[in-house]
């Protein structure tokens, strides 16, 4: 609900340019290839975030990143607990909300399912991964979250898809 509200308030289009600019709105950008894929610091004194993004990330991981570090700061993940002092399961369930987050900012339902041509395939899946611009495991699982593919059905096509390159 954050997601759609924050996109839809300030008329975010997709893409990995837009995000990238909603998240250099809210925090200075940093980029360092010995963090693995993104953290974030709150500094309470000022009330400002630094992200830091690993740059050699594949673009589709990096995209997700960026939204998920996004997903931290406006889900209030840093003002409302002491991030320093949380539990494993604590984090777990803070990286969830913020993947949750991640998901709709990334790749709103509404708009993944009206972006699906039936009957699926790899080409096809490639198209929305290419739409949203992010990875083929954040595509793959996107779509069996929306129940617009089984699990079973999207391996099957995946090792189909991989036998055929193989053969070429």
């Amino acid at each position: 609900m954050i997601a759609r509200h924050f996109r839809g308030s300030s008329a975010l289009p997709l893409g990995f340019d837009p995000t990238c600019h909603a998240l250099s709105q809210q925090a200075r950008l940093f980029w360092d290839k010995r963090v693995d894929d993104g953290i974030t610091f709150y500094h309470s004194h000022s009330g400002s975030y630094t992200v830091i993004l690993n740059p050699s990330l594949p673009r589709g991981r990096l995209h997700w990143t960026m939204a998920h570090e996004l997903g931290h700061i406006l889900l209030g993940h840093f003002t409302d607990y002491n991030t320093n002092r949380l539990t494993a399961h604590e984090e777990k369930i803070l990286d969830r909300e913020a993947d949750e987050f991640t998901k709709e900012f990334l790749m709103p339902a509404a708009t993944v399912i009206g972006a699906v041509r039936r009957p699926l395939t790899v080409a096809k899946i490639g198209r929305v991964k290419n739409l949203f611009q992010v990875s083929w495991e954040a595509t793959g699982n996107r779509l069996i979250e929306l129940a617009l593919i089984h699990p079973l059905e999207l391996h099957r096509l995946y090792h189909h898809h991989q036998k055929q390159l193989h053969r070429e």
